[in-house]
């Protein structure tokens, strides 16, 4: 759906609060999933992931909330992924098809 001008989405501040307070970006979203992993926010890119204990095994993984991962810095995942690598053996997810890094960039980042 368009945004009108009139819209109080117009103003790209608005619009950013209203990403960052709902949908798959809301702390809530990513608390509601806490029965597959606890809920571990990545700071940088203002995304989440679900740190789950591997069966059998002292290590954990990290597992992008169900349907798409989403962040609101792309560029910043990177950064993210890096200061869990103590604490993560992986991370899975399925980005969002419309988020700011193509293929070839997610590739380079993963």
């Amino acid at each position: 759906m368009p945004i009108s001008v009139n819209s109080p989405f117009a103003d790209s501040v608005a619009l950013a609060h209203c990403v960052e307070s709902s949908g798959y970006l809301h702390p809530d979203y990513a608390a509601s999933l806490a029965e597959f992993g606890q809920p571990l926010e990545l700071l940088q890119s203002h995304g989440w992931l679900l740190k789950r204990r591997i069966p059998g095994t002292d290590y954990y993984d990290g597992m992008g909330c169900y349907p798409l991962f989403c962040c609101q810095d792309w560029k910043m995942l990177n950064n993210d992924l890096k200061t869990l690598e103590n604490d993560l053996v992986s991370a899975s997810l399925v980005t969002d098809p419309l988020g700011e890094l193509g293929g070839g960039e997610l590739e380079s980042e993963f």
